[in-house]
C-alpha cells in the first residue's frame, strides 16, 4: 500500500491526466444533444431595402442580414471577393458581423446610379453549410431604374465549353466621355447577367481575372465584343475567349492520308474564319514533276464535304437500286407474257373445229398472233424481238468501284482533333463539333486535296506560308518531307483518284455484281400446225 505522501503526489497527476482527456474528448466534435444543421444560410432583410430609391446622399454601408451566424472564411478566395458592385465606382470593403456582411465603397455611393450588389454564393455558417444561390440588391442614389439585362454565355474558342468564374465587364462609351464600368461574373456553366444598364453602347469584356485586380491583363485569357443597348430591352451576347498567344503557327507533321490527301498538323490553333484556300501549299522533289493542289480545307470543312460526297455516293446507289429494280420487274412482266401468250396458244389450237377453214391464202394463225404481241411487248420494254436484248437497254457493264475520300483519324489529347465527334447518326459519319455560336470550331489540322497522286517510296519535300492562327497572328508554316509508303494490299479497290478524275496508280478488280437478273431470253417456239398443211390437228368428233 502507498503511503501518504505518495498518494498525495499520484492523485494530482491523475487528476490533470483526466482533464486532459476530457479536453481532448471535447475537442473531438460538438456537443451532443441538439440535431445537426444542414442548412445553408439565408439572407432575411437588407439596407436599404430591395429597389429603393434614395433621395438623399448615401454614403453606406450596404448591409446583408442572415438568420444565423455566419463564418468570416469563405469557400473560395477572401471575403472581399464575396461581393460584386456594379457599376464599379470605388475600391469595394467588405466588413464581417456576427449575423451580417456589410459592404462599402472608397469615397461612398455616388449619386444619379442604379446599383446592383451581388452576394455571391461563397458564404458559410460555422458549421460549413454554403449557400446555394447568390443574392442580389437593387437599389438607386437617383438614377432611373432601366428594366434592361444583357445576358450570354462565356465560351472558350478552342473547346466550345462554357467558361466559370469569368469577370465580365460592360464599358459604357458615350459622346459625353462617360465610362462607367458595369460588372458581373459567370456562373458555374458559364452565363453571366447584366441588369439595370442605361441605354449606351457598350464594349463587352470577359476575362479571367485569375490575381484578382480587377484589371484585364495582357496574358490572361479573354475576349471582347460591342453592344448597342437602346433602352429596356433583354439582349443575348455571347462572347469567346481565348488564352492569347505571341507567336504564329508552324508545321510539325505532314501524314499522306492516300495517294491524293495529306494531313497537315500545326502546333496551334488556326483560324477557321479565314478561307483555308489563302494558305501556300506546294511540292517538289529532287527529279521528276510533282503534283499540285486542287483544294485546302480546314479539318472541320474536309469532314463537312467528306459528308457531302457520301451522300452523293448514296443517292447514286439509290437510283442504281431503282434502275435494276425496275428492270427487274420489266423482265417478270416480259417472262409472265410469254407464259401467258403461250397457253393462249395452246388454246386456242384445242379449240379449232371442223368448220373453221380458212382459205390458202391466210396463213396467219393464233400462234402466230400470240408471238407477234410478245415481240411488241418486247420492243415496249426493251428487249429486241428475237429475244436478245436490244442495243440501247442491254445490261451495262459493272460501274467502276467508289471509294469516299479517307477519314481523318481521331487526333491525340491536345492536338486539336476531337476524339469523338457529333451530329452525326447510326450509319453516317458525324459532323464536325460546333461552337455556341453554331459555327465549327477551330482545329490544328488542315487537309490538301492533290491534283494527281503521290509515286511510292518518293520523298517530296512542302513548303506551306501565309497560315494564320486563332489569335490572327500570320506568317505561320513550315516544311516537311512527305514519303508515301506502297499499300500492304494491293489487291485493295482503287482510291480516290479515280473518284478526282486522276489516274489511280493501283488498278482495281471490281467484282461482278451478281444482284442482277439476267434478261428471259427464251422464246416460245412458234405455232406451224397452219390451216392447209398436211399435218392436220386431231379434232374430236371428226371422222378420217
Amino acid at each position: 500500500m502507498p503511503s501518504l505522501p505518495s498518494l498525495r503526489v499520484l492523485l494530482p497527476l491523475a487528476a490533470a491526466a483526466c482533464t486532459g482527456l476530457a479536453t481532448a474528448c471535447a475537442r473531438q466534435g460538438a456537443p451532443p444533444g441538439g440535431p445537426e444543421d444542414h442548412r445553408p444560410p439565408v439572407v432575411v432583410s437588407t439596407d436599404p431595402e430591395p429597389f429603393a430609391v434614395l433621395t438623399e446622399r448615401f454614403r453606406g454601408p450596404v448591409k446583408f442580414r442572415f438568420d444565423e451566424r455566419v463564418s468570416e472564411r469563405v469557400s473560395t478566395g477572401t471575403l472581399d471577393d464575396a461581393v460584386l458592385v456594379s457599376p464599379r465606382t470605388g475600391e469595394v470593403r467588405v466588413g464581417h458581423g456576427r449575423q451580417d456582411i456589410s459592404v462599402d465603397l472608397s469615397g461612398g455611393f455616388k449619386p444619379g446610379m442604379v446599383y446592383r450588389v451581388t452576394l455571391l454564393p461563397v458564404i458559410r455558417d460555422l458549421f460549413n453549410n454554403q449557400m446555394r444561390d447568390p443574392f442580389e440588391l437593387v437599389f438607386s442614389t437617383g438614377g432611373e431604374l432601366t428594366a434592361s439585362a444583357v445576358a450570354g454565355l462565356v465560351w472558350d474558342r478552342t473547346t466550345g465549353a462554357g467558361m466559370p468564374d469569368v469577370d465580365v465587364l460592360a464599358v459604357a462609351v458615350n459622346e459625353d466621355g462617360d465610362s462607367t464600368v458595369y460588372v458581373a461574373r459567370t456562373d458555374t456553366g458559364g452565363v453571366y447577367v447584366l441588369r439595370y444598364l442605361p441605354p449606351s453602347y457598350y464594349n463587352l469584356v470577359a476575362f479571367e481575372d485569375r490575381d484578382r485586380d480587377h484589371v484585364v491583363d495582357r496574358m490572361e485569357v479573354q475576349g471582347s465584343r460591342g453592344i448597342n443597348l437602346a433602352g429596356p430591352d433583354t439582349a443575348i451576347y455571347s462572347i469567346g475567349v481565348l488564352q492569347p498567344d505571341t507567336t504564329p503557327a508552324r508545321l510539325t507533321r505532314a501524314t499522306p492520308l492516300d495517294s491524293v490527301t495529306l494531313l497537315l498538323d500545326f502546333d496551334d490553333y488556326l483560324d477557321p474564319t479565314i478561307a483555308a484556300a489563302q494558305i501556300g501549299v506546294s511540292l517538289s522533289r529532287e527529279d521528276g514533276e510533282s503534283p499540285g493542289v486542287d483544294m485546302v480545307f480546314h479539318e472541320p470543312r474536309y469532314v463537312e464535304w467528306r459528308q457531302a460526297v457520301q451522300d452523293s455516293f448514296a443517292r447514286l446507289d439509290s437510283l442504281e437500286a431503282a434502275e435494276r429494280a425496275a428492270r427487274r420487274r420489266a423482265q417478270a412482266a416480259l417472262a409472265a407474257r410469254d407464259t401467258s401468250a403461250a397457253r393462249d396458244t395452246l388454246a386456242a389450237r384445242d379449240t379449232l373445229t371442223a368448220g373453221d377453214t380458212l382459205t390458202a391464202g391466210d396463213t396467219l394463225t393464233a400462234g402466230d398472233t400470240a408471238r407477234a404481241e410478245a415481240d411488241s411487248l418486247r420492243v415496249r420494254e426493251g428487249v429486241g424481238a428475237e429475244g436478245g436484248a436490244s442495243p440501247d437497254t442491254a445490261q451495262a457493264a459493272p460501274a467502276p468501284a467508289r471509294r469516299l475520300p479517307p477519314e481523318i483519324p481521331a487526333g491525340a489529347p491536345g492536338s486539336g482533333a476531337p476524339a469523338a465527334r457529333r451530329g452525326g447518326g447510326p450509319g453516317r459519319e458525324e459532323g464536325p463539333p460546333l461552337n455556341p455560336d453554331g459555327q465549327p470550331l477551330p482545329a490544328r489540322r488542315v487537309v490538301v486535296r492533290l491534283d494527281g497522286p503521290l509515286e511510292t517510296n518518293v520523298a517530296y519535300q512542302l513548303t506551306v506560308t501565309t497560315v494564320v492562327n486563332l489569335n490572327g497572328l500570320p506568317l505561320g508554316g513550315g516544311e516537311a518531307a512527305v514519303v508515301r509508303q506502297p499499300p500492304a494490299d494491293t489487291t485493295a479497290a482503287a482510291d480516290t483518284a479515280a473518284v478526282e478524275g486522276g489516274a489511280p496508280p493501283d488498278t482495281a478488280v471490281v467484282p461482278p455484281d451478281t444482284s442482277r437478273i439476267a434478261p428471259d431470253t427464251t422464246v416460245v417456239p412458234p405455232d406451224t400446225g397452219r390451216v392447209g398443211d398436211p399435218r392436220r390437228l386431231f379434232l374430236p368428233r371428226r371422222r378420217w
